[in-house]
């Protein structure tokens, strides 16, 4: 699949899904896309959540990690808060993961990424790195 030309028809489509709840759905139109697309498709998201916000609330660090995090929160049936939490289940700590992921491409610092999450440089370069190694994407669960 090619990001650049379907990216932001199927980021549409993932955002439109998970706002109606439908996770099977949004698993099924991740499952064929490897890492690397996976990285781009977050980045288009961001993008197109960044797009529906008002600019105020998007500027800064923690404009972009509240970005990545409620564009990662749906891809994985979780919510925001639960990814800020400590919690350590599968589909959270991958969104998390894949949020902290999404900060570090738009050019954020590890210690600006860690301090909006609550955790130390070391976990973002964890999570930066488990995101890279993944060849594929686990299934979103309801949350």
């Amino acid at each position: 699949m090619d990001l650049d030309q379907g990216g932001r028809q199927l980021a549409g489509l993932i955002l439109d899904a998970a706002g109606r709840g439908q996770h099977d759905q949004v698993a099924d139109l991740i499952a064929p896309l490897d890492a690397e697309q996976l990285r781009s498709l977050v980045t288009v998201l961001i993008v197109q959540v960044d797009q529906s916000m008002p600019v105020a609330s998007t500027t800064g660090p923690a404009g972009v990690c509240e970005l990545a995090i409620n564009a990662a929160a749906p891809m994985f049936g979780t919510t925001p808060e639960a990814i800020l939490s400590a919690e350590r289940s599968r589909p959270i700590s991958d969104a998390r993961a894949v949020a902290m992921t999404a900060a570090r491409e738009t050019g954020l610092s590890l210690p600006a990424i860690a301090e909006h999450f609550n955790k130390d440089h070391g976990s973002v370069i964890h999570a930066v790195r488990r995101t890279a190694e993944r060849p594929g994407w686990p299934t979103p669960r309801p949350g």
